[in-house]
């Protein structure tokens, strides 16, 4: 049985014409691993949709987790990321899901949930740092 844990955050920088090109050049070369974009997604000028780690052709088309792994930049991963520009400012919602068997790795659910999430603050912080520096902002944008 698989099961996805789920984490939100967004922060907000102020607007500039080529936060995508920006972003895809910080994903695809992170040191927490490199992300891909999901070709089976929707193309939408303001999500984002991307896979990370070992995945396999499903029965029923698409892809689905590929397990086990002890790797985290082998473990799956989806990553979602929204925007939603005004006139002065970009909103950027990052959505990061982990696939895990659950039946396998029950016994150290709370372990992996807690090891993850401060796997996925560190990217997060990491892009925050990249965007601050990218666009020479006085401060680091504020993450919730």
């Amino acid at each position: 049985m698989i099961r996805i844990i789920e984490w939100q955050h967004a922060f907000t920088i102020p607007f500039a014409d080529n936060v995508h090109d920006v972003l895809k050049a910080f994903l695809r070369t992170s040191i927490q691993g490199e992300w891909r974009f999901d070709e089976s997604a929707e193309i939408d000028n303001f999500v984002l949709h991307l896979r990370r780690g070992k995945w396999k052709k499903s029965l029923f088309g698409g892809l689905s987790p590929a397990f086990p792994t002890n790797d985290p930049k082998a473990t799956p991963m989806t990553l979602r990321i929204t925007l939603r520009p005004t006139s002065s400012e970009v909103l950027i919602r990052l959505y990061h899901w982990f696939h895990y068997n659950f039946v396998e790795q029950s016994q150290r659910t709370a372990e992996m949930e807690k090891w993850y999430g401060n796997y996925v603050s560190r990217e997060v912080a990491e892009l925050a740092r990249y965007l601050r520096d990218f666009y020479r902002l006085p401060e680091l944008p504020e993450i919730a």
